[in-house]
């Protein structure tokens, strides 16, 4: 009789637990739908939407490169919209000119567009470069880096973009 009692409420327990699972997963599609589209305090536009497919940093370098090897770029906020942008480029051994451009970007609600210019560090001779700078950028907007590394060796040059996640400024 004992069995049977302790198999009722397992199978009933059993059967509640999952049917809880089972709502619960139906409602999180609704709530991440909702998250992706709601604004946090302080912002101008709703959030950029997730670069599907995608990992960060957002973009590959080719890996038949024969002199690029790998390429960061870096966003940080200080905060009364003070921002202090940094790009990294290494090659795979010493190279002519190894380079990297940073550039702003900034969404609008709908699209990524440019902000201000591009900023360029190069050295040569070497096998990486880093450059860093500081900007003061519109608060309430949400921002990333477009860069741009490159490797050049006699005739050859390479090159590879990527693209930071995105921050909101404040």
């Amino acid at each position: 009789m004992e069995k049977r009692s302790i198999k009722a409420k397992f199978k009933r327990s059993f059967a509640g637990g999952t049917a809880v699972l089972l709502i619960l997963l139906a409602l999180l599609p609704v709530r991440l739908a909702n998250a992706e589209g709601s604004s946090v305090e302080g912002a101008k536009t709703p959030p950029p939407p997730i670069e599907a497919g995608l990992v960060q940093p957002f973009g590959v370098f080719d890996p038949n490169h024969k002199y690029l090897d790998s390429g960061s770029a870096t966003l940080s906020n200080d905060g009364d919209g003070k921002v202090v942008v940094s790009g990294r480029t290494t090659a795979k051994q010493t190279v002519d000119t190894v380079g990297v451009s940073t550039l702003v970007q900034r969404w609008t609600g709908s699209t990524w567009v440019d902000v201000g210019s591009t900023s360029t560090s190069t050295a040569t001779n070497r096998s990486t470069v880093y450059g860093s700078e500081s900007r003061e950028l519109s608060t309430g907007y949400y921002y990333r880096i477009k860069s741009t590394h490159w490797a050049k060796k006699g005739d050859t040059t390479e090159q590879g973009v990527k693209y930071t996640g995105s921050i909101l400024v404040n």
